[in-house]
């Protein structure tokens, strides 16, 4: 079996983050899941005037916010619960910004959005020596 990963390794591997939390208004938990880079990147192209280096550069308005929070909210299975356009609109318009920003938070630091999550990215991605040289 050879040292280094290979690709069915690396697809077969789940390594986008999840995350359980308590949300009091709605009556229960929710759990996140980090988007896929491609669904990532999608968004923030659609809101390009918002982001900066990955990041929030202001206040966000709230569909905006909404629309990470509904692409971050699963089921058990990892199934997204708002699919598409018409179910992201829906739950942007019905919920509380208040409640959306507190969870808009919560998953700009799971989608690597934040400047510590992205200094813990960069720390946790140093190169390790490969024993060959030296």
């Amino acid at each position: 079996m050879g040292r280094y990963l290979n690709r069915s390794k690396i697809m077969a591997s789940e390594d986008r983050r999840k995350l359980e939390v308590q949300v009091p208004e709605w009556g229960g938990t929710l759990l996140l899941l980090a988007p896929a880079v491609s669904e990532l990147e999608a968004y923030q192209l659609r809101h390009r005037d918002v982001f900066v280096d990955g990041r929030a550069k202001d206040a966000v308005e709230s569909h905006v916010a909404a629309e990470l929070v509904a692409l971050c909210i699963c089921d058990e299975n990892g199934k997204r619960e708002f699919p598409g356009p018409a179910e992201v609109l829906e739950f942007s318009r019905a919920k509380s910004p208040i409640v959306i920003n507190r969870l808009f938070d919560q998953c700009q630091a799971l989608c690597g959005m934040t400047k510590a999550s992205q200094a813990e990215a960069k720390k946790n991605s140093e190169p390790t020596p490969s024993g060959d040289s030296g």
